[in-house]
């Protein structure tokens, strides 16, 4: 306007002043010099009826007295009565009282005070009943000797512009908690937590009132909940989830991707027959969590009733989820990676435990294989966190049990707390029905039979949770069982743990097979000193009885060993010693349980780490028989090799016996050369080639040289009966 450039210090100007103003700002240059000021008059009039027509705020101007004197046609549509219902009239003739005498004190406060009211925000209700923000003006106007006349009043509705404002801030609070949220993801890996955090930023960043997620196990029962700002209320969700019979919402959501709007009171938490209402006002967007084939659960947050159904909300809500549910399928993955992780080498670990018992077992004299077994299960029964582990066993008329191999854990008592002799046989029962004699595993006792009631009754007298049993078999019958149970929680065994239990109760039975044969051969062998040879013959024929493909096997291995050693120079006694361990090179194999003896494939690690115990054993069983000569050292070194390769000592070179090397060799192509339970018979001229290969690095070759030498001038042959 022209008059904003002028002296500004006259604040509230006079009437005339004004008029003069508005005056210019009308001014209008004449077509001619003599235009008349009616005219310029009827003009100005124009121009100011059209500003009050076509003006979008609303502009009125009211007297000294409240009455209305002009109006804009946007006041007459905010006001939803003409203009001629409107001039002449106060605000009590047209608004509500209460309304009406607001306006009016504002107005009387303005005029005294001679100081206008600029952009006052506030909240209006239009005649529809519908709330309106608008910004508004109220100019105090004087004549000119300074009397109050009236006063000019601009209304500016900024509804939409406050709407989408709002509208901005709230996406922006939902975008930080998308921020917040996934900065959470990145950085917490434990569930409870995660969830919970993730219902605290969602009120935290302002926008909801509440937050609930609910989350299930694979058997679809829920297993973890957290809330932020609904409290008990979450009860009541959780209810109508565990309530199958109820037909309920949630049925729909747990079957749909999408997210839902559901009103709070009526189908969420409404009111049931012990709740209030719930308190909060508008709705919930409730969504599953999902990613791809896993459903973890649902998500719920209060959303204010105007912003529920805002497309770009539920967008970001629904984004929101699918990063909390990709957060969980990433914890859950990498929980299932380190468990299977755990479990390899918990099963590494146990088989190497294992192994080593049945090791330390080698060296165990028969008067110290009670005490052997006993810190067996002791070892054994820390490792797998059991409360008790032992050893029982059928006396010869399978009338009484004996049950002095036990081992408890740190204040768990032993008496009247292991099976007595009705339950070990009503469970040996159980083990003699399956040809193999599987074992028994009750991770519960609430998992027995019906049939077991018997079972069942003793296990919650002897406040037994969960138990383990291993058969003891030994010649092909059932002599006792290995028992491992707790009594301070349910334990789950794995079928791999349950083999390498059985496995161990195989070592077990033959440590005691070993004991009673050791007492038995060494009374015989005091007996029969001068009956050696029939002895020898006895016990190459037992290992036969318990692998009959190794029928034969001993007597061609000593025919072949004798050629060999006696092309070398060997002396008759020497001879003598080379047959005698030939023929019992492999007794060590009475210990190997026969189904390993006899496996139709390759073994496994604690298999062939048993196979490789024989020479050991062997030794064992023959070092306290009176050979006259070193029997006994010859079958625990024929498995060595010369470059140190060999077992059970990985001695090398000269340190080897010369017999033991024949003997090693005679083995070797006797072995290749016969049918075995894995594989057909190969060769002679395959076998023999192997040794030559070998010459030298895992074979003496003057030994070689002297077997090779045997066959290839038609001297020795193998006799097959």
């Amino acid at each position: 306007m022209r008059g904003k450039g002028k002296d500004e210090s006259n604040k509230y100007r006079k009437p005339e002043e004004i008029e003069t103003s508005v005056e210019k700002e009308l001014e209008v240059k004449p077509k001619h010099k003599n235009e008349n000021s009616e005219e310029v008059t009827a003009l100005k009039v124009n121009l100011l009826e059209t500003l009050l027509n076509y003006m979008p705020h609303r502009v009125y101007f009211k007297d000294k007295e409240g009455r209305f004197v002009a109006v804009s046609k946007s006041e007459e549509k905010a006001l939803g009565r003409d203009k001629e219902e409107i001039l002449g009239k106060t605000e009590l003739e047209i608004l509500p009282e209460g309304i009406a005498k607001k306006h009016l004190e504002e107005e009387k406060s303005i005029a005294k005070d001679k100081k206008p009211l600029i952009e006052k925000k506030e909240s209006i209700i239009t005649s529809e009943g519908k709330e309106k923000w608008v910004s508004k003006s109220k100019i105090p106007v004087y004549d000119e000797d300074g009397n109050y006349v009236g006063i000019f009043g601009i209304s500016r509705d900024f509804s939409e512009r406050k709407e989408e404002k709002e509208k901005a801030e709230r996406l922006n609070s939902i975008l930080r908690s998308l921020r917040n949220i996934n900065k959470l993801i990145s950085e917490e890996k434990d569930i409870e937590k995660l969830i919970q955090k993730s219902c605290e930023t969602f009120v935290e960043a302002r926008g909801y009132e509440c937050a609930w997620i609910v989350l299930f196990d694979r058997q679809g029962t829920i297993k973890y909940h957290a809330e932020a700002g609904l409290g008990e209320k979450l009860d009541l969700i959780i209810k109508k989830l565990n309530d199958k019979k109820e037909s309920n919402p949630f049925d729909k959501i747990l079957n749909s991707p999408k997210v839902h709007i559901l009103d709070c009171n009526s189908t969420l938490c409404g009111k049931t027959n012990d709740s209030e209402t719930c308190k909060y006002l508008g709705e919930f967007m409730v969504t599953r969590l999902q990613h791809e084939d896993s459903l973890f659960g649902i998500i719920g947050i209060s959303s204010p009733v105007e912003f529920a159904h805002e497309e770009d909300e539920i967008s970001l809500f629904k984004e929101v989820a699918e990063d909390i549910s990709f957060a969980l399928h990433s914890i859950e993955e990498e929980k299932e990676r380190r468990d299977f992780e755990k479990a390899l080498e918990y099963k590494a670990r146990f088989e190497n435990m294992v192994l080593d018992i049945s090791t330390n077992f080698i060296n165990l004299t028969s008067d110290k294989i009670q005490v052997g077994i006993e810190k067996a299960l002791g070892e054994i029964g820390t490792f797998t966190g059991v409360d008790r582990s032992y050893l029982l066993r059928f006396s010869d008329d399978e009338t009484e049990v004996e049950d002095k191999y036990v081992w408890c854990a740190k204040g768990i008592e032993r008496k009247n707390k292991i099976p007595g002799q009705s339950i070990l046989k009503s469970l040996c029962e159980y083990m003699k029905k399956a040809a193999d004699f599987k074992g028994i595993c009750i991770d519960s006792f609430k998992n027995l039979p019906d049939d077991a009631q018997c079972e069942k009754k003793w296990m919650t007298s002897a406040g037994i949770k969960s138990l383990l049993v291993t058969p003891l078999v030994s010649r092909g019958a059932l002599i006792g069982c290995i028992g491992f149970d707790s009594v301070t929680e349910e334990k789950n065994w794995s079928d791999e743990i349950v083999y390498i239990l059985k496995i161990t109760g195989q070592i077990f039975a033959n440590a005691l097979g070993r004991k009673a044969s050791d007492e038995k051969l060494n009374e015989s062998f005091l007996r029969m000193r001068k009956a050696l040879e029939g002895t020898v013959q006895a016990l190459s024929s037992i290992i036969e009885r318990k692998d009959p493909y190794t029928a034969g096997h001993q007597n061609r291995v000593a025919q072949l060993s004798v050629s060999i050693g006696r092309r070398l120079g060997l002396s008759e006694e020497r001879l003598e010693n080379l047959r005698l361990a030939g023929l019992l090179h492999d007794i060590g194999k009475i210990h190997i349980p026969a189904e390993i003896l006899n496996k139709p494939y390759s073994l496994n690690k604690i298999e062939m780490g048993l196979i490789r115990t024989h020479p050991r054993i062997g030794y064992e069983i023959l070092k306290s028989i009176d050979f006259p000569g070193p029997v006994p050292e010859i079958v625990l070194q024929h498995h060595e090799r010369i470059d140190g390769s060999g077992y059970p000592n990985s001695i090398s070179g000269s340190d080897i016996l010369i017999e033991a090397q024949i003997l090693g060799v005679a083995d070797l192509i006797e072995s290749m050369s016969s049918r075995r339970p894995y594989r057909q018979a190969l060769s002679l001229e395959s076998a023999l080639e192997e040794v030559r290969d070998f010459s030298g690095t895992l074979y003496d070759s003057t030994v070689v040289e002297a077997c090779l030498g045997l066959f290839e001038d038609g001297s020795f042959s193998f006799q097959y009966k």
